[in-house]
């Protein structure tokens, strides 16, 4: 007898009653059913030893020992104990009574989950077994039951259609001439018709038990975006993520990212057109970088509360199938942990970025070079080289010791020849590859140009924060059980060579000066539409060069406030390019508020934008030169304006815009409507008038005014210095560079 409660007009779920459901207390006298047998169908191996379930051939395991399979093969036959013990269910007054109902409309991570078909009990339900059902009892207020749910069920119990045939290649008798690897079937057979998994579920639901695979599913670990939210999701990878993490074979992943949207679009599992294996934590790891630019509608449409509800939910995915060892190929782990290095939930949580960055480089240590191929040595290096970029970045952001050791990373530099230049039609005409940056090979070249010379910048950083800075220890907060905390913070070292810093700052100055063009940002008069392609390009190149604004202002701001009138000369040249720093970081905010991509930058934003408005905050109250302070607070107007719409994507932005609040001693809204700021103001200045500007600088703030100010400056960098560590670590503060 079946029962069956409609979810939809289209949808049932069906409950088979003892006499037919596996799991189920069958009678001892029952006999087979005839008919059955002379169907020709054949009903599932009630079990199956470990060689056969993984490659998901029949087996005969329980009619004799070894199966056949492994017989044919010359292999050990194993079979795995019994995960679960059986029992009878005790009699109750209203079976329905121990399904949860407080689930419907559960909020998780900021998505509204949907409801699922209760699940009703036979008359026969003295007698049923507990366990067999026991999976689908937190769902049973979801209104849908997924393809995954109908294949867990279907792969523990009986297949929901009784009437499946036997999957190809199943053994009709053990004098079967057919190998082991020639019985190897097309499909699973627990998959019917009608359960199509996605091939990025599909090798990971293979090789876990099915409690980790429950669990998982309950946990919306399997679910993988489809349709056009993956489709923008794979777009904001390719031209926001990509550039400065090209950690990717990009257009193996796009094959298969194709395959996903296909089969789920045909409702057909595709076996014959697997590529390569595929990694779900890999996968779940680049829908989490990606939801940091994605159209904020697509995020509406899939049930997201928030863009921040969006990242934990996705991070949160990604990080249990790290947890639970769902991916064993060493470089996949390494890619997915520096993609998973984007985020920091709490501001003194331990596995923060540098924990993922420094995971991520031991596991690629693991990695058997001699055995790669060519594609794959080029990928291998491009991984070790990002380990390097992100380690000094997130350690210029928010002041923690370096992960990887100069010394030790050997590795040659970075060649246009270790990047995949993508031109395959069957690529570039995909649907989430048309409006990017794959549809012109000259700006992939102009990108793989940017990220080499980031590289090299980053081994400048390295310097810096090796010789200027050293590790110290800093108390932090107690934690929720009273027990003190500390951590290993970078700090600048109390004796200081003005000959070592004149070094690092003339590679600074080289780096700049042996920068090829398309490196180079020029402020452009036209704003270009943020979707075209060429809007990437700009976006890249002033993140570039925020970048570089950041790692002078990290050379040269201890050595600022020195007090010794030996230092003087030293001092206020440093003063002069922490300035010129802060104005040049400006002049980057002003341009990204008019072209309408400041929505577009990462993480790292927040971290540039915080030290370059102390800095400026310092400009505007030591000057008395009126006009000196209107442009002052003209700069921090457009930084504080980007750093706003930070906070909407990063939770470090909040930090951030409460230090800014601290170090002003009012609202930046109510001094704004003082002085009478236009949001418009000057922000078609072009370069000229910029660089005339900054020659400018000198008579308009002098080294007289920066004695003065001494006192204020010193309050600024102690407070730069006791904040910015930690405020900052609500996000990995260095997302793309």
């Amino acid at each position: 007898m079946l029962t069956s409660v409609p979810s939809g007009p289209e949808q049932q779920l069906e409950v088979h009653d003892q006499s037919s459901a596996p799991g189920l207390a069958a009678h001892p006298a029952q006999a087979p059913d005839p008919a059955a047998s002379k169907s020709g169908t054949k009903r599932r191996a009630a079990r199956a030893c470990l060689s056969c379930r993984r490659r998901k051939v029949r087996c005969n395991v329980v009619e004799q020992t070894p199966c056949t399979n492994c017989r044919l093969d010359e292999v050990e036959c194993s079979v795995e104990t019994c995960r679960k013990k059986r029992r009878g269910i005790r009699p109750r007054e209203h079976p329905d009574s121990a399904l949860p109902s407080k689930t419907a409309g559960l909020m998780q991570n900021g998505l509204l989950l949907p409801a699922f078909p209760k699940v009703v009990d036979t008359e026969a339900h003295d007698s049923l077994d507990e366990d067999a059902f026991s999976f689908l009892r937190p769902w049973s207020t979801i209104d849908d039951v997924t393809p995954i749910m109908k294949y867990l069920y279907t792969a523990e119990n009986e297949p929901l259609n009784p009437e499946q045939p036997a999957s190809v290649g199943s053994f009709e008798d053990d004098s079967s001439d057919s190998t082991g690897s020639q019985a190897e079937v097309a499909s699973d057979p627990a998959l019917s018709d009608d359960i199509v998994l996605s091939c990025i579920v599909r090798p990971l639901l293979s090789r876990i038990s099915l409690e980790d695979a429950m669990y998982l599913s309950l946990k919306g670990a399997l679910d993988v975006p489809e349709g056009p939210f993956c489709d923008a999701l794979i777009e904001a990878f390719i031209n926001y993520v990509y550039p400065f993490l090209p950690i990717l074979d990009l257009a193996e992943f796009l094959q298969l990212m194709q395959q996903h949207q296909d089969e789920l679009a045909l409702g057909k599992n595709d076996f014959g057109q697997d590529q390569s294996p595929a990694s779900l934590l890999l996968v779940q790891a680049v829908m989490f970088s990606a939801s940091a630019f994605v159209d904020s509608q697509y995020l509406q449409e899939a049930g997201y509360t928030s863009r921040r509800a969006a990242r934990k939910s996705f991070f949160e995915k990604a990080k249990l199938l790290y947890t639970l060892d769902c991916e064993t190929d060493p470089m996949a782990i390494s890619q997915a942990l520096l993609l998973m290095a984007f985020w920091h939930e709490t501001l003194d949580d331990e596995k923060g970025a540098s924990h993922w960055i420094g995971v991520a480089n031991d596991i690629a240590n693991t990695v058997h070079t001699a055995s790669l191929s060519p594609a794959k040595k080029r990928l291998w290096k491009r991984i070790r080289w990002t380990c390097l970029v992100r380690d000094r970045l997130v350690s210029l952001g928010m002041r923690l010791p370096l992960k990887i050791d100069s010394e030790t990373f050997k590795y040659p530099a970075l060649t246009m020849d270790d990047f995949d230049i993508i031109s395959s039609p069957d690529i570039t005409s995909l649907p989430f590859a048309r409006s990017t940056v794959l549809c012109d090979p000259a700006r992939q070249r102009d990108l793989a140009t940017m990220f080499i010379a980031e590289s090299q910048l980053c081994v400048h950083i390295g310097h810096i924060l090796s010789t200027e800075y050293e590790v110290r220890s800093r108390e932090l907060l107690p934690d929720p059980q009273g027990i003190a905390r500390s951590r290993m913070l970078l700090y600048p070292k109390a004796i200081r060579d003005h000959t070592v810093i004149d070094r690092l700052d003339g590679e600074l100055r080289l780096w700049e000066e042996s920068l090829p063009d398309v490196c180079t940002y020029w402020s452009p008069k036209n704003s270009p539409d943020p979707n075209d392609p060429c809007a990437t390009i700009l976006l890249h190149q002033i993140i570039l060069q925020l970048v570089c604004h950041a790692a002078i202002a990290t050379l040269h701001r201890p050595n600022a406030n020195a007090r010794s009138p030996s230092d003087a000369r030293s001092s206020r040249l440093s003063q002069l390019r922490v300035s010129h720093a802060a104005r040049g970081i400006t002049r980057m905010a002003a341009d990204l508020y008019r072209l309408r991509l400041d929505s577009y930058l990462p993480s790292a934003a927040v971290t540039v934008l915080i030290p370059a408005i102390l800095t400026l905050i310092v400009e505007w109250k030591s000057s008395k030169d009126e006009a000196a302070r209107r442009e002052a607070m003209r700069n921090i107007f457009f930084c504080r304006r980007v750093l706003e719409r930070l906070r909407g994507v990063y939770s470090g932005g909040d930090h951030g815009a409460e230090l800014v609040r601290a170090a002003l001693g009012c609202e930046p809204e109510d001094l704004e409507r003082e002085i009478d700021m236009d949001a418009d103001e000057g922000v078609e200045g072009s370069d000229e008038k910029m660089e005339a500007r900054d020659d400018d600088f000198e008579d308009l703030f002098t080294f007289d005014d920066f004695m003065k100010a001494e006192g204020d400056d010193m309050a600024m960098d102690e407070m730069f210095m006791e904040q910015m560590p930690f405020g900052m670590m609500g996000e990995s503060l260095m997302m793309a560079p």
